[in-house]
């Protein structure tokens, strides 16, 4: 396609990294892939002439896309615990690199990031929910090493969300958002997700994999929520899994 994207996406093993690999490369980007277990990814994919696979673990990871780092339009990163005991401080070292390599990239050159959160992650705009409250009161009782690892995104990337005391202003300034998810599921219908923040504007805990693929897609191109931390749901969507669920039971795609 004329003017063609290139989008770095980081986890794409799981399920809603192969959601959104799929959904853009049916819009014609050109995608590279970092991962742990590229095996994972479908050949109905990997087939793909715009798709570039890269096979890493995380610690290594830095060193397989430092020379690569002035390609990329977009950098969607779907990392988070593997499991409900995390993985230590790896993912925020990884960000820690990350970070800084990004501010080294001129300014009108630099990709905007998509960063997932969950909902353990709050927003001055946030309003109450009872549904929020008590998944972020059980993840922190069960998974306690999950939740480490979720602060510590937000450790390292809310210092870049405007209306926080940014360190991130003029050339610092890195384009990015931090989306924040409650429980996802499986599913086909890809419209109907919504963004907003916890507990209002309709606001509900559930999402399906392909509406969230879509939605990141479409941010990517419509730059809506540059700098904040949207919750993302969706509409018409049945029981889901809590996301550090998703992360523990499907995604396995830490780097």
């Amino acid at each position: 396609m004329s003017n063609q994207k290139h989008l770095l996406l980081l986890g794409s093993t799981g399920g809603s990294g192969i959601c959104t690999l799929e959904q853009a490369l049916e819009r014609g980007y050109k995608v590279t892939v970092c991962d742990r277990k590229t095996e994972k990814l479908p050949a109905r994919l990997t087939q793909n002439e715009n798709l570039t696979v890269h096979k890493s673990t995380l610690p290594n990871a830095p060193s397989v896309l430092d020379p690569l780092m002035e390609q990329f339009d977009a950098i969607i990163s779907l990392l988070g615990p593997n499991n409900t005991k995390g993985s230590g401080d790896e993912l925020e070292d990884f960000y820690k690199w990350l970070i800084p390599r990004l501010l080294k990239i001129p300014k009108a050159q630099r990709p905007y990031v998509l960063v997932v959160g969950t909902q353990t992650i709050s927003d001055p705009k946030d309003a109450f929910s009872v549904i929020t409250w008590i998944h972020v009161q059980i993840i922190g009782f069960v998974a306690k090493g999950a939740k480490h690892m979720i602060l510590g995104i937000e450790r390292q990337w809310r210092p870049y969300i405007h209306g926080d005391k940014a360190k991130g202003s003029g050339e610092n300034q890195i384009d990015c958002a931090i989306f924040r998810l409650n429980m996802v599921k499986d599913g086909t219908q890809r419209d109907g997700a919504k963004a907003g923040y916890v507990g209002r504007d309709g606001h509900k805990p559930q999402l399906e994999r392909s509406q969230l693929a879509k939605w990141l897609l479409d941010e990517i191109e419509e730059r809506k929520w540059v700098g904040k931390m949207p919750a993302i749901w969706g509409e018409n969507v049945g029981l889901a899994t809590s996301v550090v669920g998703q992360f523990t039971q499907t995604r396995q795609a830490q780097l």
